[in-house]
């Protein structure tokens, strides 16, 4: 009498997939299922749909089988749906409340004698009329000899475009100083709201 030889089960590439995905699903369904429902509730719905027990339930107990292409297609279909109902993530925005976007860009002039080490500016008032910018510019002398400077702050856009200038004559600089000049500027305020940043030159 021959023997009788084990039955061997195979494992396949879609089973495997089936419960890794499977379970991904419901799992993380289950994580924020409180928090987030709509998102819960489909991403266990499309984890169940893959989950190879779930589809052996289905055939002992009501007779149906799911062949894999409307498994695969119940899983997009639900995990489409679990997606759209996510919140819009805000664009983070780093620039302070009252403050010109980009204000800090340091430049050197282009001579190498005298350095642009800071520039700083603010909103410090909103009017109908005008807006008011506070400004601080630190420069350094990098010479020997005593500099008497010509200062111009552009307040420029985005593209660069220069919508406005604050002039500041007689700018002293000591042999080797390093000074801080500080001031306000009054904006139209049509151009005060495209402004995005203040370039400095020295003359």
């Amino acid at each position: 009498m021959p023997n009788k030889q084990p039955s061997v089960r195979k494992i396949g590439l879609g089973l495997v997939l089936g419960w890794l995905v499977g379970l991904f699903c419901i799992v993380s369904g289950l994580a924020v299922l409180v928090s987030d429902t709509v998102y819960g509730i489909f991403s266990i719905l499309g984890g169940l749909a893959v989950f190879p027990p779930f589809g052996s339930l289905l055939k002992t107990k009501f007779h149906l089988e799911l062949s894999r292409i409307v498994k695969i297609a119940v899983l997009l279909v639900c995990l489409f749906i679990a997606g759209s109902s996510l919140p819009e993530i805000p664009e983070k925005n780093t620039t302070p409340k009252n403050a010109i976007a980009d204000p800090n860009k340091p430049s050197t002039f282009s001579n190498g004698e005298i350095e642009i080490t800071t520039i700083n500016t603010n909103i410090v008032e909103k009017l109908d009329d005008t807006w008011k910018f506070s400004w601080t510019v630190t420069l350094k002398n990098k010479t020997d000899s005593e500099q008497n400077l010509k200062m111009l702050l552009n307040w420029v856009d985005d593209e660069e475009h220069v919508l406005e200038t604050t002039t500041v004559d007689d700018v002293l600089l000591e042999p080797n100083e390093e000074r801080t000049f500080t001031d306000f500027a009054l904006i139209n305020a049509t151009m005060a709201k495209l402004i995005t940043q203040a370039n400095v030159l020295v003359q």
